[in-house]
């Protein structure tokens, strides 16, 4: 997109915390799954330091779902959830007990963050 459509504004989006998901929590296997979204993380924010680095008239922003989504999940009360929400997939904010998909309110709170740090970016 850099080089064929002449693009130099980016957002990328991280993983969000699927290691505390009702489903992965109840299995055992959140360790496991939050090392490979730490790993995921991690690379994906040098990957975006090393584009920046190779491409100065590039703006890139890492919005970081796993930031957004474990703060909700650590003070759900903040954002007008109860606690019980946070550990359980009542389509609250977990979907379903079979994965770690979010709910629409979730949704709407990522792209509020997104729309936020969108409007940071200097024409």
């Amino acid at each position: 997109m850099y080089a064929k459509a002449n693009t130099r504004n980016f957002i990328f989006v991280d993983v969000p915390p699927g290691d505390r998901a009702p489903d992965i929590v109840e299995q055992g296997y959140s360790d496991f799954a939050r090392q490979f979204i730490r790993c995921w993380n991690d690379r994906l924010l040098v990957a975006a330091r090393e584009f920046t680095n190779g491409h100065s008239d590039a703006s890139l922003f890492v919005l970081s779902s796993h930031e957004i989504l474990s703060e909700l999940l650590d003070n759900p009360n903040k954002f007008g959830f109860d606690k019980k929400d946070a550990a359980e997939a009542n389509q609250r904010i977990w979907m379903s007990e079979a994965d770690f998909s979010i709910s629409d309110e979730v949704h709407r709170l990522l792209g509020e963050r997104m729309g936020h740090a969108l409007s940071l970016v200097d024409e």
